[in-house]
C-alpha cells in the first residue's frame, strides 16, 4: 500500500509511519486497501476524509470540516484532492461547516466544480438574512447562500433515516436524523433566520468533571445517557449519520447525532444485543460527549475500534467524557478478551490538560484496551 503524504496511518500490528508534510498528495499517485480513514487536525471539531477502493474502483467522501481556526489547513488538504466524489455536512454547527464553506467559497469559479455531490441540510428554499442572532443557523444561511451560486451543483437536501447511495467504489446507508427531527430543525432554522430567535445552550458542569475523575469505569458506565431536550439539542439531533461499506468494510460516521436515533434505527433493521451490527470502526458522536452515546447502542453493535476528534473543546465544553470512555470500554456485552482500540486525532496529553485524565494507567491494562493518539489516519 502506498501511503498518502503528509499523514500518520496507523495499521493493525504495526506502528505508525511519519510521511513528510512538504509532499504533495495526488490522489491518482495512491492505491489503497479497502477503506482508509483519514483523520484531519480540527480542533475540537470534525473533518475526515474517506478514501475507499472496492474491485478497483477508487472514490473520496469527505466528511465535515471544522471550525474558523483550522479551516485554512483543512482548505489546503481538500484542494490536494483535485475531485471529491461525495461531501457531507453531518450538521452546520461551526465545528463541522467552516472548513467546508471555506473549501466550496474558494473554488466556486472552478469549471467543473471539484465536487460531484454535497449532502447538506441547509434549508435549500429559504431566502433570509445572512446574519442572525444563533451562529450556526446563521452559517448555514451562509453555506447554502454559496452553495445555489454553484452551476450545477448536485446538492441533495432532506436526508434522513433510510436513504441509501449506492457509488460505485461504496454504498451509504443513512440511519440519522429522523424525518420529524429533520422537519423540526428545518422550521427553526426558519423562525431563526427570519424573527431572531436567542439561542439555548447546554451548560457543562466543570465541577462535575473533576468529581468523575474519582468515580470506578463500572459505576460511570451504568449511569443513563443525559436527556436533553430536543429544543435544546436540535440542531445535533438533526445530524446526519450513516454506515459506509466498501470492499466488506464497515464504519458508522455519527456526526453529533444522538445516540436514541440510532439506536431506533438499528432496532427497526432487527439488530440486537444477540444479533448486532458488525462494524470495523465507529467515529464516536459528538466528540465524546455524554450526551450522545449509550450502553444500549453499544449493546446493538460489534467493534473494537473507536475514534474520537477533538482536543479536548473549547468554551464551555469539554470533549469527552469519562463517562464516554466507561461506556466504550464497560457496557454489559462487551467481550474484555478482545482488545479494544481508542484513536485520539491529538495527544492524550493535550486533551486531559483540559479534561483530566481519562484512562488511568492500570484501567488499561484492567479493560484490555490500547489507546492510539495523536492519529491522522486509520486504515481498516
Amino acid at each position: 500500500m502506498k501511503h498518502l503524504p503528509g499523514i500518520r496511518v496507523h495499521k493493525e500490528n504495526e506502528d505508525c509511519e511519519e510521511i513528510r508534510m512538504t509532499e504533495v498528495c495526488v490522489l491518482n499517485n495512491f492505491s489503497i486497501m479497502s477503506l482508509l480513514i483519514e483523520i484531519l487536525k480540527a480542533s475540537y471539531g470534525d473533518a475526515f476524509i474517506l478514501h475507499c477502493q472496492d474491485q478497483g474502483k477508487e472514490g473520496t467522501v469527505v466528511v465535515d470540516g471544522g471550525p474558523k481556526t483550522t479551516s485554512l489547513q483543512i482548505t489546503r488538504r481538500l484542494r490536494t484532492l483535485g475531485h471529491i466524489d461525495l461531501m457531507v455536512l453531518s450538521h452546520f454547527d461551526h465545528d463541522h461547516i467552516d472548513g467546508l464553506y471555506r473549501y466550496v467559497d474558494s473554488r466556486i469559479s472552478d469549471r467543473p466544480f471539484p465536487v460531484d455531490e454535497i449532502w447538506c441540510n441547509c434549508g435549500h428554499s429559504i431566502v433570509a438574512p445572512s446574519t442572525d442572532t444563533r451562529v450556526s443557523y446563521s452559517e448555514a444561511n451562509n453555506f447554502a447562500s454559496v452553495l445555489k451560486r454553484i452551476e450545477g451543483l448536485k446538492w441533495t437536501e432532506n436526508i434522513h433515516e433510510g436513504k441509501e447511495r449506492n457509488l460505485n467504489f461504496c454504498s451509504i446507508h443513512v440511519v440519522s436524523p429522523t424525518k420529524d427531527d429533520l422537519k423540526r430543525n428545518k422550521d427553526e432554522y426558519e423562525n431563526v433566520v427570519n424573527k431572531r430567535i436567542e439561542s439555548q445552550t447546554v451548560k457543562v458542569s466543570q465541577n462535575r468533571i473533576v468529581a468523575n475523575l474519582q468515580i470506578p469505569f463500572e459505576e460511570l458506565a451504568l449511569r443513563e445517557t443525559p436527556k436533553v431536550a430536543t429544543n435544546k439539542d436540535l440542531i445535533n439531533k438533526s445530524s446526519i449519520a450513516f454506515i459506509l461499506e466498501c470492499d466488506g468494510k464497515k464504519i458508522l460516521m455519527s456526526g453529533d447525532a444522538r445516540a436514541d436515533n440510532i439506536v431506533n434505527y438499528l432496532k427497526r433493521q432487527g439488530y440486537s444485543s444477540q444479533n448486532p451490527l458488525c462494524l470495523d470502526c465507529m467515529k464516536v458522536s459528538h466528540h465524546g460527549s455524554r450526551n450522545n452515546i449509550s450502553v444500549e447502542l453499544l449493546d446493538l453493535i460489534s467493534c473494537e475500534k473507536f475514534i474520537i476528534s477533538t482536543d479536548g473543546g473549547y468554551g464551555k465544553s469539554y470533549h469527552p467524557d469519562r463517562e464516554t470512555i466507561a461506556k466504550l470500554l464497560c457496557h454489559p456485552c462487551r467481550n474484555l478478551a478482545v482488545k479494544r482500540h481508542l484513536y485520539f486525532n491529538y495527544p492524550l496529553s493535550k486533551i486531559q490538560s483540559r479534561v483530566g485524565d481519562l484512562i488511568h494507567k492500570d484501567e488499561i491494562t484492567k479493560y484490555n484496551i490500547e489507546i492510539h493518539d495523536n492519529v491522522n489516519s486509520l486504515e481498516l
